[in-house]
């Protein structure tokens, strides 16, 4: 098996990191947990993890950030030749394994995909209930993460890349839509905000930061909730019989009976 890295980046993402990082370690030789100034229990939970291959950062940067700064800065900090983006709700399916153990010198990168609990009220069109396949995994140094309009953390190849575009399978299952209603209200307006066209960044700042305060204490930030989760949502169905049990993790999770995973 090649030694990889996972890179996990987080703000806010109490409900899953734990068991996140949990599915993963068996098969990575090393963990890099940036956590971006989280305000609930996401550092308490990932530092419970007593085990020498979690390392933790506490990323600390003066101005405007994205979330591709954060993925650098995790990149940065790998040791291995090889990295994968990991999600801080991404619970992986055993499997991924044998992903890892194919790793050669015939590709440099492989695009990879996972189902989303619930479907994705967010990221992509009806009847596609899978998110990607996306440049997941690569060789450190391989991909850049830029800001663009659209995304804050769009992987850029700036190195020759040999790509393996159909692996085929899928390695996690994606428990996005599985959180705190207020945490969901954020996600979907923020998609549709960006989705109307190309904003200022420093205003695009501004708003998320006001948007991720306390909701309670501003009829600005009131009216924005109220707006968003009367908003009718498409959700796409989901069957998970094609990709077989939910990973073991999951199951026996607190947050499964919360959030109704069975």
């Amino acid at each position: 098996m090649y030694p990889v890295t996972a890179m996990v980046v987080a703000f806010d993402e109490e409900e899953w990191v734990y068991e996140s990082i949990q599915s993963i370690l068996p098969y990575v030789s090393e963990v890099v947990f940036v956590d971006d100034n989280s305000t609930d229990d996401t550092l308490d939970r990932v530092r419970s993890i007593k085990n020498e291959k979690v390392r933790v950062y506490c990323y600390e940067q003066h101005g405007i950030s994205s979330l591709g700064d954060l993925k650098n800065f995790a990149q940065e900090k790998a040791s291995n030749p090889w990295v994968i983006r990991w999600d801080a709700d991404f619970i992986a399916y055993d499997h991924i394994g044998r992903l890892f153990s194919d790793i050669g010198n015939r590709f440099d990168s492989y695009l990879l995909s996972g189902p989303n609990l619930s479907g994705d009220i967010n990221h992509q069109p009806r009847k596609r209930p899978e998110f990607g396949p996306e440049l997941y995994l690569f060789r450190r140094g391989l991909v850049e993460f830029r800001r663009t309009d659209n995304f804050g953390d769009y992987p850029v190849v700036i190195k020759q890349n040999r790509i393996c575009r159909n692996y085929g399978g899928a390695f996690w299952v994606h428990a996005n839509n599985l959180k705190k209603p207020e945490k969901l209200s954020y996600r979907i307006y923020m998609s549709r905000y960006l989705a109307s066209g190309t904003k200022e960044p420093y205003i695009d700042w501004v708003g998320r930061t006001i948007f991720k305060s306390e909701f309670s204490i501003d009829e600005i930030q009131n009216r924005l909730l109220r707006s968003v989760t009367k908003a009718k949502l498409d959700v796409i169905p989901f069957d998970f019989n094609k990709y077989g049990p939910h990973p073991e993790i999951l199951l026996n999770s607190p947050s499964a009976s919360k959030y109704s995973v069975g």
